[in-house]
């Protein structure tokens, strides 16, 4: 599937992560993770509202730094130290999904806590206003602290329904996927998003589990 991508300029810099082409499934949490191709894709800092789970890091323009943790402990990771991959799952039962992967691209190591923001924007304004936002659902994961290493991942399972609000034929008034929007990724406790095409299925019900260990969601 091909990706559009939104740019857009800030003060605060440019920072670039990768995006896959998305599509695949995922089950009450559980996935058959596959690798994807990756696109390159220009991420800004963007002022929405982000995921929440600590204190947000904040990027240094250009530099891919991350600020110095709290008591001189590992630093939590920013969008600049971050590459995004979006991998495919399995279905079952209406719903699918993807498994997002974060790697770490710096120097140094970095943390990761909680839930990535998701959700997915309306078109035909421009602020691409939500029309769907993930609910944040634990699915017995436990939630905690993620240190990567450089070159090392952490993952999170993004889920939905196929079937639209209301049920009937799928069509841009029910299902998000279809209406021609963006699908909004943003890293645990960062404002950097990357936004690219929602797979056309993407109905309802989104969900994202916390981010864990390694590249499989779980």
């Amino acid at each position: 599937m091909s990706s559009r991508i939104f740019h857009k300029a800030t003060a605060a810099g440019t920072l670039l992560l990768g995006a896959a082409a998305l599509g695949g499934c995922a089950s009450n949490g559980s996935t058959g993770a596959s690798a994807g191709s990756t696109q390159s894709a220009t991420v800004v800092t963007s002022t929405g509202a982000g995921s929440t789970g600590g204190t947000s890091s904040t990027a240094t323009a250009g530099g891919g730094t991350s600020t110095q943790a709290a008591g001189g402990g590992t630093a939590g990771c920013t969008g600049s130290q971050l590459s995004l991959k979006i991998n495919q799952g399995s279905s079952g039962m209406g719903h699918t999904g993807s498994v997002l992967v974060f790697t770490n691209t710096g120097s140094t190591a970095c943390t990761l806590y909680g839930y990535p923001g998701a959700d997915v924007t309306e078109n035909g304004s421009y602020n691409f206003s939500p029309r769907m936002n993930a609910t944040r659902v634990s699915g017995g994961t436990a939630v905690k602290t993620v240190t990567l290493a450089p070159g090392s991942s952490a993952s999170a399972m993004l889920e939905w329904s196929v079937n639209p609000t209301g049920g009937g034929t799928a069509n841009a008034a029910n299902c998000p996927g279809m209406d021609g929007g963006y699908l909004e990724v943003t890293p645990p406790n960062t404002k950097d998003t990357i936004k690219s095409d929602p797979p056309v299925d993407m109905c309802t019900d989104l969900q994202v589990f916390p981010v864990v260990a390694g590249a499989s969601g779980q």
